[in-house]
């Protein structure tokens, strides 16, 4: 995330697993060089990224999700449905 000269890089993730049993790590940081690195890799995603629209949204649905828990962990298996417009978190690998 970029915020007026500000730079936050961090492994964060909003799920219960890492919640309850990883380690996230954070760094923020002012310092010039790196915010320019954190604008400059923003900027790339932006430019290799696709519009979430209907279009987008009728094509991931058909994805079959298979969710792998580690040994221990429970989850559900319940089908998520979005019934009206929503702020969407996307991971980058």
């Amino acid at each position: 995330m970029l915020f007026d000269g500000i730079a936050v890089v961090g492994s964060a993730n909003i799920s219960a697993f890492s919640r309850d049993m990883l380690i996230e790590a954070g760094f923020l940081t002012d310092q010039p060089r790196a915010v320019a690195m954190v604008s400059n890799f923003l900027e790339q995603l932006r430019k290799k990224s696709e519009p979430v629209n209907t279009r987008f949204l009728a094509r991931i649905a058909k994805i079959e999700v298979k969710r792998r828990f580690p040994k221990g962990v429970s989850g559900s298996r319940k089908k998520i449905s979005v019934a009206a417009p929503r702020a969407w978190l996307i991971g980058v690998n």
